[in-house]
């Protein structure tokens, strides 16, 4: 691993099909060198050979995904994670014969060219490493990156100041997220996003349940939706933690997780339709 800074990425898509999420975890390459055995230790302890959001299901996968989290918080001086958010209802994306393949590599460009070209100070180097699930043709999105125009994007993405640099991405090199700890970590918080939009008002019958009761501790719940109770204790506990260390982000007031300040280490943010020709890539007519 020869570039000075390290990516990684995860997309999720809510059950029902309306919220998707693109998620991206930057972090110096010397800084991921001692990650290696915290990250060990917590799939150790918490008994599971992956984690996988749409997998999340019973008592270990749940405190596996509070002990990322945690650490998570714990390394915020050395990393960002960054996840964009579509809702395929709006006005872009409520379109015949949408071609999701193209808009997600659309969205991928956008995510990418605002985080490590703005995010970033001074960064010379990229190597990025998708999971290898995702459909992208990573060469021709190379390529896009390497030219982009950054003035373009000043107002859509609210770009303090227009300070964007050249971005040198030296390879993408897809992953087996099954293999990879932080890829799982990216999984996590795509996951987060689409599950507290898609989920917004099953986790609040969920929580109303509760009954006073400390959610955090197992508490019984009655609800129909059994099968998303622990994905509910998850989302609960990052609040909870973003309370304690008092990040910008929001959920009641908004519907689901999104940050007010772009440049706090972990921030979700919604691609919004821009103007009435801003529609997503259509499948071509053979």
């Amino acid at each position: 691993m020869n570039s000075q800074h390290t990516a990684f990425s995860d997309d999720s898509k809510h059950e029902d099909g309306r919220f998707c999420s693109l998620s991206l975890i930057t972090v110096k390459s010397s800084d991921l060198k001692n990650w290696k055995s915290e990250l060990d230790k917590i799939w150790k302890e918490s008994n599971i050979i992956e984690f996988k959001w749409s997998k999340l299901r019973g008592a270990k996968y749940k405190f596996a995904g509070q002990k990322i989290v945690d650490f998570i918080f714990r390394k915020l001086d050395e990393l960002r994670v960054d996840i964009l958010i579509w809702d395929n209802n709006d006005s872009r994306h409520k379109v015949f014969s949408r071609d999701d393949c193209a808009n997600t590599a659309r969205m991928y460009y956008h995510l990418l060219s605002n985080t490590l070209g703005t995010k970033w100070d001074k960064v010379n180097s990229w190597h990025l490493y998708p999971d290898v699930q995702s459909s992208i043709d990573w060469n021709n999105l190379k390529t896009c990156l390497a030219s982009k125009n950054y003035v373009e994007f000043d107002n859509i993405f609210g770009t303090e100041n227009g300070k964007f640099q050249n971005l040198s991405i030296e390879d993408i090199s897809p992953v087996d997220s099954a293999k990879n700890k932080i890829t799982q970590i990216a999984d996590l918080f795509a996951g987060l996003a689409t599950s507290s939009h898609g989920d917004f008002n099953d986790y609040r019958e969920w929580l109303n349940n509760q009954s006073g009761q400390d959610v955090l501790f197992g508490a019984k719940v009655v609800s129909k939706k059994t099968n998303k109770h622990d994905k509910f204790y998850v989302i609960q506990y990052f609040k909870t933690i973003c309370k304690k260390y008092k990040a910008p982000i929001s959920f009641e007031s908004t519907n689901g997780l999104k940050t007010h300040k772009q440049r706090y280490p972990i921030n979700f943010w919604f691609y919004d339709p821009q103007h009435e020709y801003d529609k997503a890539p259509k499948k071509s007519v053979k």
